[in-house]
């Protein structure tokens, strides 16, 4: 069943769709009367653009899971990062031991995982001390010399083609998760996978974990050419 403000409207599809409750779309299909026989589903999904370009290198990095990694091992993170000239930080949630990354002298966006926060999703920021981390809500939007960044834990693809990312678990007044404004690059993790590549000018990063593989990623701003490094 269709709804807008003004009407409602069945459609049947004769296969399996990939739709549910409440989505955004629009629908292809043959009218008859007060029946509409559904062909094909469309969704708002994001449109062509040039890539927005800034100033200034970020690296990014997530699952650190420092709860778990030893920690006469944590120091090689501050000297690889002193080795890589960089302007920001970004870290795509489950850090685990936060109080570890104090070393870094740098402005640092960061959100939470699963194993940072309690909160049902979209979750809160995390409380910290150091001057130089900037703690954001799980998921969140932020612009560096007119670039912008979603960091976001765990993404999926389809949330680009669907405008919105993810159902909410917690009931809030107002829906934060439908995207408005259309990233430039969005840091994801969760997976362990590392992973760099591009959708419609937006590009896509997955660093990977420190538990797996772990492979920062090194963005120019300027001209958007990307470096996947092994921290090996």
């Amino acid at each position: 069943e269709l709804e807008d403000t003004t009407a409602k409207k069945q459609v049947i599809f004769n296969t399996k769709i990939d739709c549910e409750q409440d989505e955004v779309i629009a629908i292809q299909g043959i009218s008859a009367g007060n029946i509409v026989y559904g062909k094909k589903i469309l969704y708002p999904d994001v449109p062509l653009r040039n890539p927005a370009t800034g100033l200034g290198r970020i690296c990014f990095i997530s699952d650190l899971h420092l709860d778990e990694y030893p920690k006469h091992e944590i120091e090689k993170i501050s000297l690889w990062l002193d080795q890589h000239s960089v302007n920001y930080i970004s870290i795509a949630g489950d850090i685990g031991d936060i109080q570890s990354l104090e070393f870094i002298d740098k402005p640092t966006f960061l959100i939470p995982g699963e194993i940072d926060s309690q909160d049902e999703y979209p979750n809160l920021p995390m409380n910290v001390k150091s001057k130089n981390f900037i703690s954001l809500s799980n998921p969140s939007m932020i612009e560096i010399n007119g670039v912008k960044i979603l960091i976001i834990h765990k993404f999926d693809q389809t949330m680009l083609r669907k405008r919105y990312l993810g159902k909410s678990q917690a009931v809030l007044k107002e829906d934060f998760l439908v995207l408005d404004d259309i990233p430039d690059i969005i840091h994801y993790g969760h997976d362990h996978k590392p992973f760099v590549t591009n959708y419609k000018s937006i590009t896509l990063v997955n660093s990977g974990s420190l538990l797996t593989k772990f492979s920062p990623v090194i963005i120019d701003l300027e001209t958007r050419d990307w470096r996947q490094i092994n921290f090996e």
